[in-house]
């Protein structure tokens, strides 16, 4: 599957990631980054949230279109 991201300035491939992680800013907001290796220069910020809990829902997101077998996400804006 493939995931653009929210600022429509890359695509992501899920099959060459290692996974994807919610990270929680100290202000509060948090963004998704996709993972392809243990080098930080290798991840892929795909989006960033108002909350955690917003976070979270953009993820089940992903998971919900990779479990029905879409071929493409688009990340939501907000």
């Amino acid at each position: 599957m493939l995931i653009r991201t929210q600022d429509r300035a890359c695509i992501c491939n899920t099959d060459k990631m290692k996974g994807i992680s919610i990270v929680e800013k100290s202000d509060g907001t948090a963004f998704l980054t996709m993972r392809f290796s243990g080098y930080l220069v290798d991840n892929c910020a795909l989006g960033t949230y108002g909350s955690k809990g917003r976070a979270t829902e953009v993820l089940d997101g992903i998971c919900n279109a990779y479990e029905r077998k879409w071929r493409t996400f688009t990340m939501p804006e907000e």
